[in-house]
């Protein structure tokens, strides 16, 4: 039988569609979090830089217009326009003027200063783009997380109720012998101080879940104010949990194979190095000067007594040199020199992190898959026991300390089988974070 909880608390059975399993939170995750909405502004944010940065390559093209009047002077002054003709004294002028001018540039060599740049943000921007899919990856873990720290409480909430069913049935037991004479009144006192333990240890596996449900909700950042969230829960089935468990189909040196090859954020810092190596060609393009392609185009209109050209162009070749920076150049030169080295040694940092948690979420899963077989073992030896010792007990051949120890250890086992079951999957969650899935 399926269950389901809400954020409301209340438990009954699932009838409805819309009540969401682990892959329907992992998508509620992804569409809702604020750290993916943040780490995808990041990205958007670096594409558009990207633009901005190649757009360095091509043509600047500008287009002014004026319109206005022109006061010009000449004073005494004498234009010869012919070795037979008078002088002409143009003395004070003033026109009417409307003056439209289209100039263009454009890049045509600077020793990688420009490249550099565009290569600098394009890295970024894969960067980015690989740390945003490194925190989809990382939200996706910790959605499975807490759905199965939820999946916890809630067996143990199980476990619970069937302990204080059973002190509660050795409370009557232990009022019928005490009536009957068969044993003592400090009997019926011990079974009332272990069910008042065993109705606490309810008590707090409830409050338990609803931090587990709270915890959840803020995960897949979801508004808990505003609208319920129902959440399937399929039951435990304790008896068989082990041989319900899915097994590793690859040793350890697989997995790891497959992290460097899928983890995002391995190429996140691979892309960080080769951004700042395309910085050092950037700066190191200082050193050298920046040839441009010139246009010009200019149309007037004018009144008929100006002397100014109607029209005038240009096409031009352009060097320009910074011969001197006061050693700025030599200094970014050698801050990036560092920053190289930086991102190389962050490089190393993280595939020696990869490599770590990967071993660690491989033996963990192999750890929890032992803990669970010999949780279900021991689960059945207490069981076994429990049954015997109340036998005894019921026969004058055991006391109630014997008793309760035996029922306290089938309490402990049927935990403890839960909390390996589920530990177990979050173990997988973990291993399948640390390749890249």
């Amino acid at each position: 039988m399926k269950k389901f909880i809400s954020l409301s608390l209340v438990f009954s059975v699932a009838l409805f569609a819309e009540s969401l399993k682990l892959d329907d939170l992992v998508k509620e995750a992804i569409l809702n979090s604020p750290d993916i909405k943040i780490s995808e502004a990041l990205y958007n944010s670096s594409v558009q830089k990207t633009k901005q940065a190649d757009a360095n390559y091509l043509p600047q093209i500008n287009l002014s217009a004026e319109a206005g009047r022109q006061g010009v002077d000449y004073k005494n002054q004498k234009i010869n326009v012919g070795s037979s003709s008078q002088p002409l004294e143009f003395g004070k002028i003033e026109t009417n003027i409307l003056i439209g001018t289209v100039s263009a540039k454009q890049l045509i060599y600077d020793f990688g200063k420009t490249t550099g740049n565009m290569d600098s943000f394009a890295n970024i921007q894969k960067a980015n783009k690989s740390s945003m899919q490194q925190t989809i990856s990382d939200k996706v873990y910790s959605v499975k997380e807490a759905y199965y720290n939820l999946l916890t409480q809630y067996a143990l909430i199980k476990v619970n109720k069937e302990n204080v069913k059973l002190n509660e049935k050795q409370l009557y037991r232990s009022e019928r012998y005490f009536t009957a004479g068969i044993r003592t009144k400090v009997d019926i006192t011990d079974a009332k101080v272990n069910l008042i333990k065993a109705q606490l240890s309810l008590n707090n596996s409830e409050y338990d879940t609803k931090l587990a449900l709270v915890q959840l909700n803020n995960v897949i950042g979801h508004n808990s104010d505003n609208e319920k969230l129902d959440i399937y829960i399929e039951e435990l089935d304790l008896e068989n949990a082990y041989n319900s468990l899915p097994r590793l189909s690859q040793k350890e040196v697989y997995y790891k194979k497959e992290a460097f090859k899928n983890r995002a954020d391995l190429t996140q810092y691979k892309q960080l190095l080769e951004s700042t190596k395309s910085q050092y060609k950037q700066i190191t393009g200082d050193y050298y000067p920046s040839v441009y392609a010139n246009g010009q185009y200019t149309m007037q209109d004018v009144d008929d007594d100006a002397f100014v050209p109607e029209e005038q162009w240009k096409a031009t070749v352009s060097v320009e040199w910074n011969l001197f920076s006061g050693n700025k150049t030599q200094a970014q030169e050698e801050d990036i020199r560092i920053s190289i080295l930086k991102a190389k040694a962050d490089l190393d940092n993280t595939k020696l992190q990869i490599q770590k948690k990967v071993s660690n979420a491989f033996i963990s899963v192999n750890k929890e898959l032992d803990s669970t077989k010999l949780s279900q073992s021991l689960s059945f030896s207490s069981k076994e026991k429990f049954i015997q010792v109340q036998k005894r007990y019921e026969h004058g051949l055991a006391d109630f300390v014997e008793l309760q120890e035996a029922r306290q250890t089938y309490i402990n086992s049927r935990a403890d089988l839960a909390q390996s079951y589920y530990q177990y999957y979050t173990a997988i969650a973990r291993l399948d974070n640390a390749i890249g899935k």
